[in-house]
């Protein structure tokens, strides 16, 4: 009898946490921000983009390593832009947070308009889930290119 109410007890805490995971995001007015990352020297850079879903076009044709416009209207789902340079070799990320219980909202809007710099020898590690993609890469100077949808 105690296990299982050790059990129905283990379930509601279960329920319950995920009920608030799941209210903690909410779908909001639409952002537009845009970022720019400068090449800071860097003779060469591994870049790599995770999007789990949404909207994402990639082209070269950036002044710096990278400009970026990113369009969204849930706050948690801000894109998180990382660089860092170590002996001359730079490393740009570019992530969507993941968040358990988002795949319940409704009306999302989520784009991003990445460009690339052409001249930097580069390579390209793209991960992208549901959504429609517009890879332009033709003018970027890559020395590998990965993509995994």
């Amino acid at each position: 009898m105690k296990i299982k109410i050790l059990r129905l007890m283990s379930l509601i805490i279960i329920m319950v946490s995920l009920l608030l995971v799941i209210s903690c995001t909410t779908v909001g007015e639409l952002l537009t921000e845009y970022q720019s990352v400068d090449l800071d020297n860097a003779e060469y850079v591994r870049t790599e983009i995770t999007m789990g879903a949404g909207e994402l076009k990639v082209a070269g044709g950036a002044g710096e390593l990278l400009e970026a416009e990113f369009i969204y209207n849930v706050v948690q789902w801000k894109p998180e832009v990382d660089y860092r340079i170590s002996d001359n070799r730079g490393y740009l990320t570019l992530k969507q947070p993941s968040r358990i219980g988002d795949v319940f909202l409704t009306n999302i809007h989520y784009k991003w308009n990445l460009l690339l710099n052409n001249e930097i020898p580069m390579d390209l590690d793209i991960t992208f889930g549901a959504g429609n993609g517009n890879l332009e890469l033709g003018s970027l100077h890559l020395t590998n290119l990965d993509i995994m949808m």
